[in-house]
C-alpha cells in the first residue's frame, strides 16, 4: 500500500514537473518572439524619404538637379530602396493639395529635402541647399546628395 502511494506521488510530481517545464518553455518562447518582433518593428519604423519639391513651371537647372539627385539615390542606394528604408518622391508643390509642403519645409524655391520618418511621422528634415551651387559640377552634386542620404540612412541603424 505504501509502495503504491509512493508511486502515485512520484507520478504526480513528474506530471507537475512536466507541466511546469512546458509552461516555462511557453513563456520563454513568447518572450523571445516579442523581443524579435520589437527589434524588427523598430528597424522597419525608420525610413528616409528624398523629396524633390518643384513648381509647375520648371527651368533647365531644376530639371537637372532633380535628374542627378534621383539618379544618385536610385542607383547608389538600391539595397535601402529594396528594403523600403529609402524612397524617392518628386512633388509639384503647385498642384492642388500639395501647397502645405512649402510652409512645412520652408521652401523658397525648388529643393531637394531629406526627411527622416520614425514610426510613420516626420522627425527630422534637411533642405540640401548646396544643390544649386554644385550643379555646375555634377560629380560634386552626386557626392553631396550621396553623403547626405547616407548620413540619414545611418541614423536608423
Amino acid at each position: 500500500m505504501v509502495d503504491k502511494f509512493a508511486k502515485d506521488i512520484l507520478k504526480q510530481t513528474q506530471t507537475k514537473n512536466i507541466i511546469v517545464a512546458l509552461l516555462l518553455l511557453t513563456v520563454l518562447g513568447c518572450t523571445g518572439y516579442m523581443i524579435v518582433r520589437a527589434t524588427t518593428a523598430s528597424a522597419t519604423s525608420y525610413k528616409v524619404v528624398a523629396y524633390y519639391f518643384h513648381g509647375a513651371i520648371r527651368c533647365q537647372a531644376c530639371l537637372e538637379i532633380e535628374a542627378v539627385s534621383r539618379q544618385t539615390v536610385e542607383q547608389e542606394f538600391t539595397k535601402a530602396i529594396a528594403e523600403k528604408r529609402l524612397a524617392w518622391r518628386s512633388v509639384d508643390y503647385d498642384e492642388a493639395g500639395n501647397e502645405h509642403f512649402v510652409e512645412e519645409y520652408e521652401l523658397s524655391c525648388p529643393s531637394l529635402v531629406i526627411v527622416e520618418m520614425r514610426d510613420g511621422k516626420r522627425s527630422e528634415w534637411k533642405i540640401l541647399r548646396r544643390t544649386w551651387e554644385l550643379l555646375r559640377n555634377k560629380n560634386d552634386l552626386r557626392k553631396y546628395v550621396h553623403n547626405e542620404v547616407k548620413t540619414y540612412l545611418g541614423k536608423g541603424r
